[in-house]
């Protein structure tokens, strides 16, 4: 998980710049399908020692697709570009502060041999450009800029540049975070170019494919449930009736084309061995999506599969007739699953020589 605190000053309305943020982050990721969660903002709340400033805190949930964590640095970035009143961003996760990382090889020397204490407080997101405070000069400038920073200090730094104070990092550290986000350049105004998907046609249940054309991002967690399901799970699911609709055995299913970040399709995929043949490959992936629909929906109180919370009220349908123009209508309005035809059966043998 990636975390990130956007600072703001505490004159600034907090509560409207949250709203504006969070609108704009939905409709720049709109179409990006995210592993496990997406990043999300929470409401601005004063930081410890700092009445001067107020943060709106923020995370990603990446799993195992690291393409997501640096998806949500591009997209932080951007914000940071488009709201003046964002002073700074800084974004860190297991591993530390991770803009550092990413400029490893052409860390300044002050940066590379200092202590983990004097670094900490002075990288972050500005303007759309990575800063990074450096260390004081001269004498006069330690009040200014004392070894060990404070977040109240950096930020003062930073919305009140000071002449002797250069903070935009070098030009090595920018070109080395440029050339890692570069891939992420097409996600603006919901295009999600940068993104690596894999499309698989495959037999699902209608209530699958409903679900999918109404909200394409499902297939995460329904992929995420299947990858770690025991036998707890299926035996719950075999027993639950309200399951049903997800189950391919027994449900009506249409063949359609679902797009999947590429992990997630080597989670379902990978597990056992899928058949080469085209139909039976497309039965056999289909199945085991349903699969993990029916386990989410059931489970829906586990971490993973808490968007299926609301999952029955988004379906709304009762009948094939219904949701296949449910997803038909939600292809035309370019939500990325469509109803194919079917593979043709393959061609009779040859007669028998004479």
């Amino acid at each position: 998980m990636a975390r990130c605190r956007i600072y703001v000053a505490a004159t600034k309305d907090a509560v409207a710049l949250f709203m504006g943020l969070s609108a704009e982050l939905e409709r720049l990721a709109r179409g990006y399908l995210w592993q496990r969660q997406p990043l999300v903002l929470e409401p601005a709340r004063t930081i410890a020692g700092g009445a001067r400033w107020r943060v709106i805190c923020g995370c990603v949930r990446y799993g195992d697709c690291i393409d997501d964590e640096w998806a949500a640095v591009h997209l932080l970035r951007l914000l940071s570009a488009r709201f003046p009143d964002v002073v700074a961003i800084s974004v860190e996760d297991c591993d530390g502060e991770i803009l550092l990382i990413e400029c490893a090889d052409v860390l300044p020397k002050w940066i590379a041999t200092a202590q983990p204490p004097l670094v900490n407080n002075r990288t972050f997101l500005r303007r759309g450009e990575l800063h990074v405070i450096p260390l004081a000069d001269s004498p006069a400038l330690l009040p200014l800029l004392p070894p060990h920073l404070t977040i109240d200090k950096a930020l003062s730094v930073l919305q009140c540049p000071h002449p002797g104070v250069a903070t935009l990092a070098p030009e090595p550290m920018r070109v080395a975070l440029a050339r890692r986000l570069a891939r992420f350049e097409g996600i603006r105004s919901g295009c999600c170019l940068g993104q690596a998907l894999h499309h698989a046609n495959m037999f699902v249940p209608v209530a699958v494919a409903a679900a999918l054309a109404t909200d394409r991002q499902l297939v995460a967690p329904a992929v995420a449930a299947y990858f770690y399901k025991d036998s707890g799970d299926d035996k719950a699911v075999d027993a639950a009736e309200e399951t049903r609709p997800f189950d391919s055995r027994r449900e009506r299913c249409v063949y359609c084309r679902v797009a999947f970040p590429r992990c997630l399709y080597a989670q379902l995929a990978q597990q056992q061995p899928v058949p080469a043949a085209a139909e039976a490959k497309a039965a056999e992936l289909g199945a085991r999506l349903a699969r993990g629909f029916a386990i989410a929906y059931h489970n829906t109180t586990t971490d993973c599969c808490g968007e299926f919370d609301l999952l029955t009220a988004k379906l709304g349908v009762h009948s094939f007739e219904d949701a296949q123009c449910k997803v038909v209508c939600a292809f035309a309005d370019g939500a990325g699953i469509n109803i194919v035809p079917p593979p043709p059966p393959p061609p009779p043998p040859p007669p028998p020589p004479p």
